[in-house]
């Protein structure tokens, strides 16, 4: 239960971290507060000293400027005598000049612990909707980059009447509060509204504080070692509990999918009705494999389970699949049920994955137990956990069969009753052939270990994320969907903010996002040139790609000579640069590959974007031309967008860039977005 403090020991509290406080005086006399009023000064403002009241203008308890004794003795009156209340006295304190109003809040969050608010204050909290959150604690790049997260629309660089804010300042304000609260684990809630900007810096003019009788903290556990989870991707047998001759059946689609996998090592199907399913012997029951077995797949109804569960745990398997549906998916029974199949394998030492999970893709290891029919994919270096079968059915079917990039590991961890989305980021951190990773997430069961891990893959894995239950609507379907809890947007935004995770807000813009990690190296660039066959993708692109960061400066006049070697003196030269009279002089190919090269060469260029159209009059081989730019790049990253053509020169085009490692994409929007995150220009794709 969560109390509110008094506000002098709240004050005294917070002072010691050096946080700007209007000094406050209690007085209880109408000669007590004369007495303050003359020693600190009028004008003076008169409040409510009350545990009883959060919001002291709910009951008209303030009364601001305050000119001299008289209008004091009438405003102590008023407050003294007209409500009806338990006071602890009034609070006398300098009137503080009108200024820009701002609001700074700290909560504790179930999942993530104590989280910190900052916003506009006033009359533009509504108008302007801006927040800043971040998990505490803070450093001093926190706290600015919040800073910088609210003053989009030039909130805090003074207006009218209004004083530039003093950014250093308000970062100190707020590593100020971060050291409270993390000296002060007790602190429930804390409301600094408002805290006013001026051209003397800045006063906490009120505050707000709530805690709790016990001292808490987020604390991270961690049950089982990462290596624990090896077994899922990399076992030396795999038994399939349930594996049928029906090829319409989850049961024998698993067993097909490691057959076309050619996983190497000993495939066990259990059905007692059945002595060999796809070329593999049949056994009865698991317990009478005579062999080890490593990774048991459970796809029985659910009545049947607790058997299946009983075998795992006789036969000592080492990791457990339940793909079978039906438990915190569907209700409080269903939970129940789900809790007595973690403990007894959890007893057992046997990890489990699901129930409601199909499992696993280890393209190295020759490992698929999906229950959709797999093409066979490529080893690679991008990895995907999440909550939803799709992962390892239809995406999982796209990447083999259109996409140019491969897949190291693939986890759909369903229910979560054991292998959670934390334990398979832990295991990916460490995998070698692990350089990307993308997520689906649902809710987070640990928040406190989510961030650990996040801090540790910010150096050497590159993460996108999708997070579900954004909206109202959304957090009720993922309820129904895998039990979990969905986690408060604002929140889980300002946690990918601070350690640099980029979002993505559907499949399609994580899937741009994870070919432009996998095809380019890790990078940063800010300026762009832009090359297109035309004029239209020029306008779009400087359209576009300001509001998503990038810089298109222009050609410096080296850049611009080696171009006019080739473009017509007629022809407009600027970046973005319209090639289509140099094309009509040249050809595609020399006007793309020359101009491309000269742009490359450019010392103000960091990156560029090339824009194609397929039509009889542009096409051409671009393997070649590919290869000279990549060649003459160093470590500008290049990439594309195809904005039209016949299917089948769209797809050949797609496949002779992207063999090169140059990532292209449907539409400008699209390409840009993606570049503009994977560059290290925003936390998400900006569309």
């Amino acid at each position: 239960m969560s109390r509110m403090v008094e506000y002098p020991q709240a004050e005294s509290l917070l002072a010691a971290h050096g946080l700007p406080l209007v000094e406050s005086t209690l007085v209880y006399t109408l000669g007590e507060a004369q007495s303050w009023a003359s020693q600190i000064g009028f004008p003076v403002c008169l409040k409510i000293n009350s545990t009883a009241i959060a919001h002291r203008s709910d009951v008209e308890g303030v009364i601001l400027d305050i000119r001299d004794p008289s209008q004091l003795s009438q405003a102590f009156s008023r407050l003294i005598d007209r409500l009806d209340i338990q006071t602890d006295g009034l609070l006398l304190q300098r009137m503080i000049p009108s200024g820009l109003e701002l609001i700074v809040g700290v909560k504790w969050d179930p999942t993530f612990g104590h989280v910190i608010m900052l916003g506009a204050g006033g009359v533009l909290a509504e108008m302007l909707a801006q927040v800043a959150i971040r998990p505490l604690p803070l450093n001093r790049t926190d706290a600015l980059d919040m800073i910088s997260g609210i003053n989009q629309r030039g909130l805090l660089d003074g207006y009218r009447d209004l004083a530039a804010v003093d950014r250093e300042s308000l970062a100190s304000l707020l590593l100020g509060v971060s050291s409270a609260v993390q000296a002060n684990p007790w602190i429930d809630q804390l409301d600094l509204n408002p805290v006013i900007a001026d051209r003397e810096g800045l006063h906490v003019v009120d505050l707000l504080l709530y805690g709790v009788e016990e001292t808490r903290r987020a604390a991270s556990t961690r049950r089982f070692p990462p290596e624990s989870l090896r077994p899922f991707f990399h076992p030396r047998s795999v038994a399939v509990i349930g594996a049928s001759r029906n090829p319409t059946k989850g049961g024998h689609v698993i067993v097909k999918n490691l057959a076309r996998f050619a996983f190497p090592g000993q495939v066990f199907p259990i059905n007692p009705n059945a002595d060999e399913i796809l070329g593999f012997r049949c056994y009865p029951d698991l317990t009478q494999v005579p062999d080890e077995v490593d990774l048991a797949v459970g796809i029985v109804p659910k009545d049947q389970m607790p058997t299946a569960i009983q075998s795992c745990v006789d036969k000592g398997v080492k990791a457990a699949i339940v793909v079978t549906a039906g438990y915190s998916d569907t209700g409080p029974e269903g939970a129940e049920q789900e809790q007595t199949i973690r403990r007894a394998l959890h007893d057992a030492g046997i990890r489990l994955m699901g129930p409601n999970s199909i499992g696993t893709i280890s393209p190295s290891a020759g490992l698929a137990t999906s229950i959709t029919t797999l093409h066979p994919i490529r080893p690679g270096h991008v990895s995907i956990v999440g909550q939803t079968g799709v992962l390892a059915s239809g995406l999982a079917n796209h990447i083999a069969t259109l996409e140019r990039f491969g897949l190291a590991r693939v986890a759909c961890i369903g229910n979560r009753a054991d292998v959670d989305e934390c334990d398979v980021l832990e295991y990916l951190l460490a995998d070698p052939d692990t350089e990307v990773i993308g997520m689906y997430l649902e809710g987070i069961r640990d928040g406190r270990r989510f961030m650990e891990l996040l801090e540790r893959a910010r150096d050497h894995k590159r993460l996108v994320v999708i997070k579900a239950g954004r909206s109202e609507e959304g957090a009720r379907a993922v309820s129904s969907h895998t039990g979990a809890l969905a986690v408060d947007d604002r929140i889980f935004d300002g946690i990918c903010r601070k350690y640099g995770v980029i979002r993505a807000f559907d499949l399609e813009q994580m899937m741009d996002l994870l070919k432009f990690y996998a095809l380019v190296p890790p990078t940063s660039a800010k300026t762009l040139g832009v090359l297109s066959i035309t004029g239209m993708g020029c306008v779009l692109t400087a359209d576009l790609a300001a509001p998503m960061g990038f810089g298109i400066p222009p050609f410096q006049e080296s850049t611009k000579t080696a171009i006019r070697l080739i473009m017509p003196a007629w022809a407009p030269l600027h970046n973005p640069c319209d090639l289509w009279s140099t094309i009509e002089a040249n050809g595609p190919e020399t006007a793309y590959r020359q101009v491309g090269l000269a742009i490359l060469d450019d010392p103000g260029i960091e990156s560029l974007f090339l824009i194609f159209l397929l039509i009889d009059e542009s096409d051409f081989d671009p393997g070649p031309m590919a290869d000279e730019l990549l060649a003459h790049a160093g470590k500008k990253p290049i990439f594309a967008a195809i904005l039209g053509g016949e299917k089948a020169s769209v797809e050949s085009w797609q496949t002779a860039l992207e063999s090169r490692s140059i990532p292209t994409y449907p539409g400008l929007q699209r390409a840009l977005g993606a570049a503009a995150a994977a560059l290290n220009l925003s936390n998400g794709p900006g569309f």
